[in-house]
């Protein structure tokens, strides 16, 4: 997965989360494959959710796992605030 790829993935989860008055009390990673593919993006799901990993390891993202799937439960602001550092 590229720079790019990794870029967008944050921006739609920050999007998704949109850190209003009412964000979502979950996201699905199916919820990122579905808009991601609407894009344009071609990202494998093996690849999304070791992106998805690597966030949560940066403590970005606080997520559970299913099967074959994430549910992200909460989104540091730092994941809104810059481009991605990595």
């Amino acid at each position: 997965m590229n720079t790019k790829q990794r870029q967008r993935i944050a921006d739609i989860i920050c999007e998704e989360w949109n850190y209003s008055d009412n964000p979502p009390r979950y996201l699905e990673s199916n919820t990122l494959r579905e808009r991601l593919t609407r894009d344009g993006e071609q990202v494998s799901n093996d690849a999304l959710l070791t992106f998805l990993d690597e966030l949560a390891d940066a403590n970005l993202i606080d997520q559970r796992e299913g099967l074959g799937n994430r549910c992200i439960e909460a989104v540091s602001p730092l994941l809104c605030e810059e481009p991605l550092n990595y």
